[in-house]
């Protein structure tokens, strides 16, 4: 069965509401365009389920300095 909403948390604070793991991916690409010169790096990349039907994906992408980005992915499905 595929999740039909999917909530991301990005950094802990900017929400958005997403139809497809694929558009949060474009989502996760787009945020960190901006700083490509800074050479992000994915670190994590791990789906764990939650509760019930419910799933949550972290993505953590790491920097050359001391800076990360993090994205939570919740969805059921």
């Amino acid at each position: 069965m595929k999740a039909t909403s999917y909530k991301v948390i990005h950094n802990g604070y900017k929400i958005d509401f997403l139809d497809s793991m694929e558009q949060v991916d474009e989502l996760i690409e787009t945020r960190l365009a901006p700083y490509n010169h800074l050479r992000p790096q994915k670190i994590m990349d791990r789906t764990l389920k939650t509760s019930g039907n419910k799933k949550m994906r972290l993505v953590r992408y790491a920097y050359h300095t001391l800076y990360e980005e993090d994205f939570i992915i919740d969805y059921e499905c």
